[in-house]
């Protein structure tokens, strides 16, 4: 907070720390340039938000072991699902983004086709939409997750509705 005559500048900045998050409170002179960090304050986040700042990664496979995606990262909250793979110039072999609580998705901005399998509430494939080029969208009514894979994966992977699948321990 700047006050008349003052050159004491304090910020806030929120650090990511595990499940939580803490507050630092910086102060810094503005002539000098030094920085002093006094001790951290806990935040108060709520337990909802939480789910925004930490990425959860796992692994899936079919029921029988055989795997199906090594690094994939789930998307939770509303701003992980919106963003999924934006930004992305590629999905690797073996990476994919879980999108939990969804019915649908677009490749609206995407660089790069992918294959989407729509899971439904048990984990069993119900959909395979396989190379969804950029600009395209995919829907699958009472599917409950999406998963998004490299385009050609699904079928390499051995894909089909019907396919059960978990998530590896």
């Amino acid at each position: 907070m700047r006050q008349e005559g003052d050159k004491r500048i304090t910020a806030i900045r929120v650090v990511v720390c595990g499940p939580g998050a803490r507050r630092e409170r910086i102060d810094r002179d503005a002539e000098e340039g030094t920085q002093q960090t006094p001790q951290a304050d806990r935040a108060r986040v709520r337990p909802a938000n939480r789910a925004r700042l930490v990425s959860v990664e796992v692994r899936l496979q079919h029921v029988d072991g055989r795997p199906v995606c090594e690094r994939c990262v789930v998307a939770r909250s509303s701003l992980a699902k919106m963003r999924g793979l934006l930004g992305r110039s590629s999905l690797e072999v073996g990476e994919g983004l879980l999108l939990e609580r969804a019915s649908s998705i677009h490749t609206a901005f995407m660089r790069f086709p992918i294959d989407a399998v729509f899971l439904d509430s048990d984990q069993v494939v119900v959909k395979v939409a396989a190379d969804v080029r950029p600009w395209r969208a995919s829907i699958r009514l009472r599917a409950r997750a999406v998963l998004e894979l490299p385009a050609g994966e699904a079928a390499r992977r051995g894909l089909s509705p019907g396919t059960a699948l978990r998530a590896a321990t």
